[in-house]
Parts: structure tokens; C-alpha cells; sequence
């Protein structure tokens, strides 16, 4: 259903139009030059004039699409911003407590006296 609603269903029509028009094409031309032949948009198929109205006759139903403004606001304040004081992040003796923990254990491992 999803892809109905975005028009996947145009999009599968028109991949098997020009699947068609290189076969078509190319039984008379060469590869290539069919190849191109589908791709310029100067020789299209009768297909590709359906897929082509159906596109732009789908949006149409009589409903007004509304329209998105863009509303710009500016907001005065009277608060004063400060920068935050300066702050130790750890005290001096969480940090030795970190600094020791963060050492690996000695080796050999102590024994049990």
C-alpha cells in the first residue's frame, strides 16, 4: 500500500517500458544506439506517454495542498549568561586514589604470609 501511495507503481511501468523499447530498438539498431534511443526522451513509447500523464494527473484531485510558511521569531532575554567558575574536577586525594588503581598489580603476585 505503501508504495502505491508514492507512486512506486509509475516507477515498475516505466522500467518495463523501456525494457520493452530496448528489445525493440535494438532489433533493428545496435545495442548502444538503442540504449540510447530509450534514455534521450526524443522517441518515446506510448507507455511512456501514459506513465507520463499518469504522473502528473495524480496529484490532481481537487484538494488544495497546503502551503508551508516559515515564521521567523526573535526573543530578547535579560538574564545575564555567565561562564561557569573554574572547578577542580577531582580533589588531590581522589586522584592519587585513581592514579594508584590505575597501575597494574605487581608481579609475582603477593603471597599470604
Amino acid at each position: 500500500m505503501l508504495s502505491l501511495v508514492m507512486g512506486f507503481h509509475w516507477t515498475v511501468i516505466q522500467s518495463a517500458a523501456y525494457l520493452g523499447m530496448v528489445v525493440r530498438y535494438s532489433q533493428t539498431e545496435s545495442f548502444p544506439t538503442a540504449l540510447s534511443k530509450t534514455f534521450d526522451g526524443l522517441h518515446p513509447c506510448s507507455v511512456c506517454e501514459l506513465v507520463k500523464k499518469g504522473r502528473e494527473t495524480e496529484g490532481n484531485d481537487g484538494i488544495p495542498k497546503p502551503q508551508l510558511k516559515q515564521i521567523l521569531l526573535l526573543v530578547s532575554t535579560s538574564q545575564l549568561v555567565l561562564p561557569p567558575q573554574d572547578f577542580e574536577t577531582l580533589p588531590s586525594d581522589l586522584y592519587r586514589v585513581a592514579l594508584y588503581r590505575s597501575l597494574p598489580p605487581p608481579l609475582p603476585p603477593p603471597r599470604a604470609v
